[in-house]
């Protein structure tokens, strides 16, 4: 039979900070399950605004804590989300304004 070498001990990467993608992840859930719950409640919309940008905030500051770790390019991520879910938001209201005023 063939031996198998043993593993060697690898130095330990840069400590990950899950904890703040857990947060920003939750925040972005929790935006995502509003939106869905508040279609034609106009009191809750409002709130859904609030915790994306909460969210998008939290990726900005824990950025570089996540620095060449895998949770950077879920940062990347969630951050270019929230500003293509901006820009759409922004271009459908103008539409919509823009349809309805004719």
């Amino acid at each position: 039979m063939t031996e198998i070498p043993a593993l060697e001990n690898t130095p330990a990467s840069p400590s990950v900070p899950v904890s703040s993608g857990l947060i920003a992840y939750v925040l972005f859930a929790i935006a995502a399950v509003m939106t869905i719950a508040s279609s034609g409640l106009p009191l809750i919309a409002p709130l859904v605004g609030v915790v994306g940008i909460i969210g998008v905030i939290v990726c900005y500051v824990k950025r570089d804590d996540a620095r060449n770790t895998w949770v950077a390019s879920h940062f990347t991520w969630l951050i270019r989300t929230f500003w293509w879910s901006l820009l759409w938001s922004v271009l459908g209201w103008i539409v919509l304004g823009i349809w309805d005023g004719s």
